[in-house]
């Protein structure tokens, strides 16, 4: 990850604005309550043209959101997935500079709904996006998106409690296939993405891609079997 750090609601992003340390592409973690609280201001001050305060009268924050030319929300096209068109018909509006304001702004939500291919298409505009462009992403359950998107991006988690792992949880129990649930494996990732930022161990940033794989799988066709046999040959050494 370039950096990780927790957001309260606005003073946290408001600072690092002020000491102009907002990247290209921001990812927020969090609930979707936060998320669209933040939403709307977030859009606004980066398409703002003068000050990005609250009572700018410049023509982009006087103009409705859904009017603004500089600015894209991608969400699924279907009920299951942001698909591989809408990542390259965006991309091929990202490649005119601005209209109004001083940058463009594309808005993914969520994030976890990109397919796979997708993601890869995503992936390569991330690496080196136009100086005027800026991506948000956002994700309740970012460890469905693949952690070579997470790298790329400024990661901000909202604040807010998503709850403690359930008493008695430990990372083996995915050896039953019985435990081999969707909360399981959503657990079992945000464990491998613990160690693998504490440690910097490639293991743990393989096995954490295994593990966003097989939530696919699961909530796809729930077979378990398919799930274990994509773990075993990456399991860390070691690994409780």
């Amino acid at each position: 990850m370039r950096n990780s750090r927790y957001l309260d609601e606005w003073a946290g992003l408001d600072e690092a604005w002020a000491h102009e340390r907002v990247g290209q592409a921001l990812f927020f973690e969090g609930a979707e309550s936060t998320w669209e609280r933040l939403k709307p201001r977030l859009v606004r001050q980066l398409l703002c043209e003068a000050t990005a305060q609250a009572d700018c009268t410049c023509r982009s924050c006087q103009t409705p959101l859904d009017r603004h030319p500089d600015w894209r929300r991608l969400t699924p096209a279907t009920r299951v997935h942001i698909d591989k068109e809408q990542i390259v018909e965006m991309t091929e509006w990202a490649e005119t500079r601005p209209l109004w304001s001083p940058r463009k702004l594309v808005v993914i939500d969520p994030a976890d709904k990109l397919s796979r291919v997708a993601e890869s298409h995503l992936l390569k505009h991330l690496e080196e996006p136009p100086a005027y462009l800026v991506y948000a992403l956002w994700s309740s359950t970012p460890d469905q998106v693949l952690p070579t998107i997470h790298s790329r991006c400024q990661h901000w988690r909202l604040a807010f409690s998503p709850g403690d792992r359930p008493a008695g949880w430990s990372l083996n129990i995915l050896q039953q296939k019985d435990q081999m649930t969707l909360d399981n494996v959503l657990w079992a990732a945000r464990y491998a993405r613990e160690r693998y930022r504490s440690t910097g161990r490639a293991e743990w940033l393989r096995f954490w891609e295994a593990l966003a794989d097989v939530h696919r799988t699961l909530a796809a066709n729930g077979n378990p079997d398919l799930a274990l046999g994509r773990l075993y040959p990456v399991w860390p050494e070691g690994a409780p």
